[in-house]
């Protein structure tokens, strides 16, 4: 698949992220990529050793197990792309390449569309474009009814007040997932159940979301 990137396309200064010494994601040597929230060097991406990981039909079928024995499922669950979906950052990435998902994140995506809960994408990627085509490439795009994809400065209030405006869906009936805290605390204020992931959506995120949002003060 080829995607085309508006070649006069440039990241202002307002939307860099903060500075590292090299783009979040990219592998030395060894293997390792630089922790992405304090520019050093972080753990290696590979899984570790005797600890065998779950297929994607393992992971979807555990991922509808969680959410057949949910109560209150939520109507509407958001992600995150970058470190939620995917383990980099789009604008340290060329569109040229083949992205892949966090291990366990093709698995819940698909069990919650057999499940048919409806899913969107809040994203302050700079680079928009990159972003849409690596979902195109992931083959994933039509599994979101809405895809809020642009930088802001609104700590993604805005996408949610667009991702509001389209579905319809009140925040509490909203679940999200982002590796950023100052987004979790903003989409958090406005009611939906925000759940912050630092190792990619996975089981674990999807269990702590339907525990979250079953509560009765995230539905309230």
């Amino acid at each position: 698949m080829h995607c085309f990137i508006r070649p006069n396309f440039q990241l202002t200064p307002s939307f860099h992220r903060t500075a590292f010494s090299s783009c979040p994601g990219s592998r030395d040597s060894l293997g390792f990529v630089p922790d992405r929230r304090r520019g050093l060097i972080g753990e290696r991406t590979m899984p570790r050793a005797g600890k065998r990981m779950k297929n994607e039909d393992e992971v979807a079928e555990e991922a509808l197990r969680l959410l057949n024995g949910s109560s209150n499922l939520p109507r509407l669950v958001v992600f995150d792309l970058d470190y939620t979906l995917w383990p980099f950052w789009c604008e340290c990435r060329s569109s040229k390449e083949n992205p892949s998902l966090y291990p366990e994140a093709k698995g819940v995506l698909d069990a919650l569309r057999q499940k048919g809960v409806t899913m969107a994408v809040a994203s302050r990627t700079p680079t928009p474009d990159i972003a849409r085509c690596f979902l195109n490439k992931l083959n994933i795009t039509d599994y979101f009814v809405n895809m809020q994809i642009y930088p802001s400065w609104s700590h993604k209030v805005e996408h949610f007040q667009k991702i509001l405006q389209s579905t319809d869906i009140p925040y509490k009936d909203m679940l999200f997932f982002d590796d950023e805290d100052r987004n979790i605390r903003s989409v958090s204020q406005l009611g939906a159940t925000s759940i912050l992931v630092n190792d990619g959506v996975n089981l674990r995120a999807l269990a702590q979301g339907l525990q979250q949002h079953g509560r009765p003060s995230a539905s309230s």
